[in-house]
């Protein structure tokens, strides 16, 4: 499982946007995926969701944490070797391996990861909500008070995406909340140091 994905972290050249602001730089270090899952990892997951205890984050995102005896979860777990070697980090061998479900109304307002996290990927599962409810990445205003600047967005649709490379300047978040009658599910991993 999970060898589309591996091969395109491989092939594909991570994005590296950076900008100096009035209190410090930018830094995004991205990539992009585009049709990253094949229909069995998908569907692998989405019976994962239905099947697995949800938690309520709150009332507009609920999750599911995959159990780690799970062959899903243990395939997921050989992604650690692949993104080692194409950043050269060592990677702790727990990967947090959750699926989002986010409901309309959901929005996430910019911000930045905690330095714990070395890596995330996130994957949309399914295209039950607009291309524009993807997560998007900001530069800061240049001036103090200006207002973020989006400058990509991951498109909502099934097996699109990104892998974020944590330096903790990447502000990202939702440009657009899940309008009505429209819902997000994604594959949420994040990798962290040994």
């Amino acid at each position: 499982m999970f060898n589309k994905l591996k091969q395109h972290i491989i092939d594909t050249p991570l994005t590296i946007l950076t900008r100096e602001y009035h209190a410090g730089t930018d830094n995004i270090n991205v990539m992009p995926f585009e049709d990253v899952l094949d229909e069995a990892e998908i569907s692998a997951l989405t019976k994962i969701f239905q099947m697995e205890f949800k938690t309520e984050v709150d009332q507009y995102r609920s999750e599911c944490t995959l159990n780690k005896n799970d062959d899903t979860y243990r395939s997921i777990e050989t992604l650690v070797p692949t993104l080692e070697e194409k950043f050269g980090l060592e990677l702790g061998d727990h990967v947090d391996a959750r699926i989002w479900h986010d409901k309309e109304g959901f929005h996430f307002h910019p911000h930045t990861d905690n330095t714990d996290i070395e890596i995330s990927v996130q994957i949309y599962l399914d295209d039950e909500a607009p291309e524009c409810c993807g997560t998007s990445y900001f530069f800061n205003g240049l001036k103090k008070w200006d207002n973020f600047v989006n400058i990509w967005t991951a498109p909502y649709k099934t097996g699109s995406g990104y892998l974020l490379v944590n330096t903790n300047t990447e502000v990202h978040g939702m440009c657009h909340q899940v309008p009505a009658g429209c819902s997000r599910t994604s594959l949420y991993l994040n990798f962290r140091q040994k």
